[in-house]
């Protein structure tokens, strides 16, 4: 961790990562459970994703809604890449700027997503 020291004044410029430390032995088991869990919801919501954009008969409002549902591909790749390179590689160093864009999608496309679940249920 990189930290400078200005009297009373100090600024942080990067985070240490440490993920599961305590389980050493697991880290690969749980990088396979996490990467299983990150490669099937990609691949479920790419897939519902193409059907909707071919099939013109079920292009209505409640198809539209779970496409739009459906780009939760960026709310799970906004974390799961650097958390998986965590597992894979031991404690790693994230800068304040990168731990800033990270929060800030995961954070937007959450807002998205509870605002878009009350569209859904009222249609």
């Amino acid at each position: 961790v990189n930290v400078t020291d200005m009297g009373n004044l100090t600024i942080l410029n990067e985070f240490l990562l440490l993920g599961f430390g305590s389980l050493h032995g697991l880290q690969f088991f749980l990088l396979g459970i996490f990467l299983g869990i990150y490669v099937v919801t990609l691949l479920g919501n790419i897939l519902i994703l193409i059907v909707i954009s071919l099939d013109f008969s079920i292009q209505t409002p409640m198809y539209f809604f779970l496409s739009n549902f459906s780009f939760k591909i960026w709310y799970t790749t906004s974390i799961a890449p650097k958390m998986l390179q965590t597992l894979l590689l031991g404690p790693r160093v994230i800068s304040f700027v990168g731990c800033v864009v990270q929060f800030y999608f995961f954070g937007s496309m959450a807002v998205v997503e509870h605002f878009l679940l009350p569209a859904m249920s009222y249609d």
